[in-house]
């Protein structure tokens, strides 16, 4: 019964001293309400532009292509025509479904 009640005791002692069993001491993570705000802020704003480029679609010369491809074309030195589309009247003569979508970009040489 002692050896059972000196363990208890020493895991007690152990658990309220912060260190480990190995001796190092516990690091607290300290995090201030500005730099919660700062992360909540950054994250609900990551969200939003990862909605919206969901719900676009981007196209060139009339054919459907990536996000990524459509920067790459913008980013080259051509001369484009773009056209941005958000009213669902538009979005649905496009032959999409304007609930989905909610924007289309166009570019065309």
């Amino acid at each position: 019964m002692k050896p059972i009640l000196f363990l208890i005791l020493l895991m007690a002692v152990s658990c309220s001293t912060g260190k480990t069993v190995t001796g190092k001491e516990r690091t607290a993570i300290v995090a201030d309400h500005k730099s919660y705000g700062e992360y909540d802020q950054m994250f609900h704003i990551n969200r939003a532009i990862q909605q919206q480029e969901e719900a676009t679609i981007y196209l060139l010369n009339g054919k459907k292509i990536s996000p990524e491809k459509f920067r790459k074309q913008l980013s080259r030195k051509n001369t484009y025509s773009m056209e941005e589309i958000t009213a669902p009247g538009l979005i649905r003569t496009r032959g999409y479904d304007a609930d989905v979508v909610k924007r289309i970009i166009s570019i065309s040489r």
